[in-house]
């Protein structure tokens, strides 16, 4: 027998010693407890009371709720922290405060049932939004996600852009909250040239519905002129404020609200912002977080007082009534509207994409921003493409068609009157740029007129609208050919109806 034989037999006999040794242990019974130790054993109770029922140890207790039950499900955690969320006012975060219950974490909220918990805050101070991105939502400080105005996160782009941060989810839009008051009675009783005096701040909301309105009615915001706030009175031409502000503004002045967000419905989006990377690293708690929040929108819109009063007992809360008055001023969004307005699905013209390089258009021209818009729009639709996967929600509606006009309507007053100017436009431009102020005011039918040599041309007017309404999907009888005289040579010329 050689030496490597040898060597195996003896591991083998150890081997085998080792796995007798553990059976013989894993038999041994466990020691009673020490009578001396015990306390003297009562009687026992009648057998099937309820005493006879075993009682749980605490840590026994603690381990059973500790591990699902079989076949159960355990709750998955999608973020190992808190997600930090910050929005620009009170208004636009009061569906979260209800679904979370407060601003903190919370075990028995929506949020921390759906597997994700939240913290929360509000500040409409200049550039807490910023600062708080910068520093990131694992800071006490920061946050992961901004829920603001689509023009003030491109205002701040700038400033951010080393973040790269993406629009990632709509989560309402303006409805009324901006307003444009004028001592003028009519946008065409402006200046046709010289300075236009304007009063308002540059990057807001208000002012972007102002550079909107001028840039569409041909009026060259390379004309505009700001006005000083302590002039008084004030003589400005166009006035940009949140209608809130109004009741503020000097009786000296005695203006008149041309045009607000409630009938330019689909101008000025709330938007969520986060980080590019995180976007993509955290896909599935941001999907959670947008459905929850959804379901909070819901809440808010069947009990609004309720909301209120509810952030009213917050620390530094705001008073129910104002809340109220913003809240009545916002119109909540869906999973089908973001899917319709990111681009994801339908065929609108007013989408993330258009509205983000209009307002950088914009706001290079009142000299927010200096540099020149980014290669890519800040857009991504991961977290709308797997809400709409998952989407139980009905398709909305199309537009129905406006009743038949009556004399009366017919000689009504348009709203607004866009003329393109006298450069001439082919089909292709005339056809975006009415299917976009079609998107924007969504609720409101539309007459146009183009022109061929200055004179009203029936068979092109009455062909584009064909177009358009197929394109954009517009519904029969939003946009219509009108006939009508032009005393300048024009392009082409759109009336936004009053909504009625």
């Amino acid at each position: 027998m050689n030496r490597s034989n040898i060597v195996f037999g003896v591991l083998l006999l150890m081997l085998l010693g080792l796995g007798v040794r553990s059976l013989a242990s894993s038999r041994v019974p466990l020691a009673a407890p020490s009578n001396s130790a015990a306390p003297k054993a009562e009687q026992p109770p009648p057998k099937g009371s309820a005493e006879t029922r075993p009682k749980a140890s605490a840590s026994l207790a603690t381990t059973a709720a500790s591990t699902p039950a079989k076949g159960a499900t355990k709750r998955k955690i999608l973020l190992d922290r808190p997600l930090a969320v910050i929005a620009s006012d009170w208004a636009l975060a009061t569906p979260g405060v209800l679904q979370n219950d407060g601003l903190e974490p919370n075990k028995k909220a929506a949020f921390t049932k759906a597997g994700l918990s939240l913290r929360l805050k509000a500040s409409d101070k200049a550039n807490d939004f910023e600062n708080a991105l910068a520093r990131g939502g694992a800071d006490d400080a920061g946050a992961d996600v901004a829920i603001l105005p689509l023009p003030e996160f491109v205002a701040a782009y700038e400033s951010l852009k080393a973040l790269d941060p993406v629009m990632f989810l709509i989560t309402g839009w303006s409805s009324g909250r901006e307003v444009i008051l004028s001592r003028s009675r009519r946008l065409e009783k402006l200046p046709a040239q010289g300075p236009l005096l304007l009063r308002g701040t540059p990057g807001t909301s208000a002012m972007f519905l102002t550079a909107f309105v001028l840039d569409a009615t041909g009026s060259g915001l390379d004309r505009v002129e700001f006005e000083a706030s302590d002039v008084a009175p004030p003589a400005a031409a166009l006035w940009a404020l949140s209608r809130q502000e109004v009741a503020n503004v000097p009786k000296a002045y005695d203006g008149t609200v041309l045009l607000s967000t409630g009938e330019a419905l689909q101008l000025i989006p709330y938007v969520a912002v986060a980080q590019r990377a995180f976007v993509e690293r955290h896909t599935e708690a941001l999907v959670t977080f947008s459905r929850v929040w959804f379901e909070g929108q819901a809440r808010v819109a069947r009990d609004p007082t309720a909301a209120s009063r509810r952030l009213a007992q917050l620390s530094d809360g705001p008073e129910p009534l104002a809340l109220l008055a913003k809240l009545g001023e916002m119109r909540t969004s869906s999973v089908t509207d973001n899917a319709l307005s990111a681009g994801v699905a339908g065929r609108g013209a007013v989408n993330l994409t258009s509205l983000f390089e209009r307002c950088w258009r914009y706001w290079r021209s009142l000299k927010v921003l200096t540099t020149p818009s980014p290669e890519r729009v800040p857009v991504s639709g991961e977290v709308i493409t797997q809400l709409v996967l998952g989407n139980t929600q009905p398709a909305p509606a199309r537009p129905s068609a406006p009743k038949p006009a009556s004399p009366q309507a017919a000689a009504q007053t348009p709203l607004l009157q866009l003329n393109a100017g006298p450069a001439s436009r082919d089909d292709s431009q005339i056809i975006s740029d009415v299917g976009f102020v079609a998107g924007v005011f969504a609720r409101s039918t539309l007459r146009l007129s183009v022109y061929s040599q200055s004179t009203f041309d029936k068979k092109r007017s009455e062909a584009l609208v064909a177009q358009i309404s197929e394109r954009f999907d517009l519904g029969d009888g939003r946009l219509i050919a009108h006939p009508a005289r032009s005393s300048s040579p024009i392009s082409y010329r759109l009336e936004i109806m009053p909504v009625e």
